[in-house]
């Protein structure tokens, strides 16, 4: 209940409603609630937590289907219960004062962590509620977002302890209002010496997804991009910018920009035009004079959402009007080491072009200007947002919107932004501090957890990784590593009897998996179709085919087999260490590799532990894998 409670409040502080306040209260009862359990357990208390939280925050992502949805929540979840064990690891039951200690230094390095790799989410951070709090949020000029999220967990830390009548609660809660204090001081500062001179503008076509997909539909794409950019240029812009993939043409054709876009950028105006090159790039252009003067390829794509686009090389300031600007496309504002990188390189603004039509007038998009606001205060850039169907909006370095455009609107916003070349201590430093953090709560944590690192539980995970590695360095291929791995994975297992092959339901075990594997599928083609956009099964060689099933025979063989049967008594542990055997297997494979592998990794495990028979996930494995390849067209063997 405590848990649940805490999940409700922590999502009301979000967009929608938006009531930030909520957020300073709101993890009060779930630290209440884990304070003294086992790690097991906390770990339960937190996932139940992270079920409302997440269940609630990103209802918006239904507008994908809820596959989609459930999917985002169920990864996010796991990140929750991860808290759990690691603030309970660190407490090690010496006491209140050091369990909320190592509950907001678990918090922050799993916030951190939820942005590391390439199938992170990292959205619904706490630091983010903030958003609309100028004060507090100039701490991520220091700190980053994670430095506003460890004031927020912080100050309910403190309440926590009054609640338990201990006075050293009243220390967060001082350092809190001391940073509100300085944040203060920073807002009037800032404000006091801005000097926003720059004429920049930013278009929101408000077109609906589908019909913008629509080839029959691009010439009145192309008329309501051109008639808008015309418009916003008798503002006296000297940037016009577009929302994300919105040229309905290739922006390049053999190297040379499509004439129609040349012809609408007249003498002394850039343009960062957004669309597709060569069929394999989803990118942004900055057209001067008729040429192409800078070209960001967008290099952090969404899981399975951009299949079809291969990513960037890196994070590049260009050339625009008094630039160098940093270019961001859609999702890669969400990671604040994205932004930073480009700062680092010389951007003087920063540039947010986004699609936002897949989501509607709902949640998502508000909550995605948040982290385009925050990226504006860590780095102290002004900020140029252009969004298909809202929010469009010219953000200011201390966080102020300085104009927008509300969603589901047609037009364009026009305003003046500063370019500057100072740094900030996050743009500086970065994670530098939560780096510390980690170290930290690595102390605390390890005494305790060691005793579950027995040569039984190390052996059967690292030794088969270790396999696995060799044959992908080696280049042997999927049949012959997978050959390997399940080799030294058998060889490792300290009783074979309990891997799952033999006096287990293998019926059911068969048919849950393969419905799993087959709805799955089923929901990525269904799901694309819903946006207009048709995906056709492939046919896969045979050497393909054979490859994928000795594979993931192999994978869940390890994974789901021999990890289990380490671990009789320990189905938490068997479960994180089955996904970060995931982990290492698709080390630097592409986003929607990973968390096709991480879902139906947990499928599988459930399935595993529920039957007793592992004949399903080891068929499943391969024959699933297989079918989602051949309809993505992407195979990774």
């Amino acid at each position: 209940m405590a848990a649940g409670l805490s999940g409700v409040l922590l999502a009301l502080s979000f967009p929608h409603p938006g009531w930030w306040p909520l957020a300073w209260v709101a993890l009060v009862p779930l630290l209440l609630a884990v304070r003294g359990l086992q790690p097991a357990a906390a770990a339960g208390v937190a996932l139940a937590f992270g079920v409302v939280f997440y269940g609630l925050l990103l209802t918006w992502l239904n507008s994908l289907g809820v596959a989609a949805y459930l999917t985002v929540v169920a990864v996010s979840v796991g990140y929750s219960a991860l808290f759990g064990a690691l603030a309970s690891f660190g407490a090690q039951g010496r006491g209140d004062i050091r369990f909320l200690l190592a509950a907001s230094l678990a918090w922050v390095v799993v916030e951190w962590l939820r942005s590391l790799g390439v199938a992170s989410f990292p959205w619904g951070l706490v630091g983010y509620s903030q958003w609309t709090n100028l004060p507090v949020l100039q701490l991520a000029s220091v700190g980053g977002v994670y430095l506003v999220s460890a004031a927020v967990v912080a100050a309910n830390g403190g309440l926590a302890l009054l609640l338990l009548r201990r006075p050293s609660g009243l220390v967060p809660l001082l350092l809190v209002a001391l940073a509100w204090g300085w944040g203060n001081g920073r807002l009037a500062r800032l404000e006091a010496e801005a000097q926003p001179w720059m004429p920049v503008a930013a278009i929101q076509p408000n077109l609906a997804q589908q019909r913008k997909l629509d080839p029959d539909h691009a010439p009145q794409t192309q008329k309501t991009l051109l008639q808008l950019t015309r418009e916003a240029l008798r503002s006296g812009a000297r940037l016009v910018v577009w929302p994300e993939h919105y040229w309905p043409a290739p922006l390049l054709r053999d190297g040379r920009l499509d004439p129609l876009i040349q012809a609408a950028v007249p003498e002394g105006v850039a343009l960062l035009a957004t669309g597709e090159i060569d069929g394999r790039r989803n990118s942004a252009v900055v057209v001067d004079r008729g040429r192409v003067r800078g070209r960001h390829d967008k290099v952090r794509l969404v899981p399975l959402g951009e299949w079809w686009a291969d990513p960037g090389a890196g994070y590049q300031a260009v050339w625009a009007p008094e630039g160098p600007v940093g270019v961001l496309l859609c999702y890669e504002v969400v990671y604040a080491a994205s932004a930073r990188a480009l700062v680092t390189d010389g951007a003087r603004y920063l540039i947010h072009s986004t699609e936002e039509g897949w989501f509607g007038e709902s949640a998502g998009p508000v909550q995605h200007l948040g982290f385009a606001v925050v990226r504006a205060v860590e780095l102290n850039r002004d900020v140029v947002r252009a969004a298909s169907i809202g929010i469009s909006a010219i953000i200011e370095r201390t966080g102020r919107i300085q104009a927008r455009l509300p969603q589901v609107t047609q037009g364009w916003v026009a305003g003046h932004i500063e370019p500057r070349s100072d740094l900030t201590p996050y743009a500086r430093w970065g994670d530098l501090w939560v780096w510390v953090a980690a170290g930290v709560l690595g102390g605390m944590v390890l005494p305790a957890a060691l005793p579950w690192m027995r040569r039984e539980v190390v052996v059967p995970f690292l030794l088969p990784a270790t396999a696995a590695m060799l044959g992908g360095a080696l280049g042997l291929g999927g049949v012959f590593t997978g050959l390997l791995l399940g080799a030294v994975a058998l060889a490792t297992c300290p009783d074979p009897r309990r891997i799952g092959l033999v006096r287990a339901r293998r019926l059911t075990s068969l048919l849950t998996a393969a419905g799993f594997s087959g709805m799955a599928v089923w929901l990525v083609q269904a799901g694309f179709a819903a946006q207009g956009i048709p995906l056709f099964f492939q046919t896969p060689g045979w050497d393909r085919l054979v490859a994928n099933l000795v594979f993931g025979a192999a994978e869940e063989l390890w994974l789901r087999g021999v990890i289990v049967a380490s671990l009789p008594t320990s189905p938490l542990a068997a479960f994180v260490l089955s996904q970060v055997g995931s982990l290492v297997l698709y080390l630097g494979a592409r986003g929607e590799v990973v968390a096709w592998h991480l879902l139906s990794g947990a499928t599988f495990f459930l399935i595993r532990r529920v039957t007793g028979s592992l004949w399903g996930p080891m068929l499943a494995r391969g024959v699933g894998d297989a079918a989602l390849w051949a309809l993505l067209g992407r195979w990774p063997f």
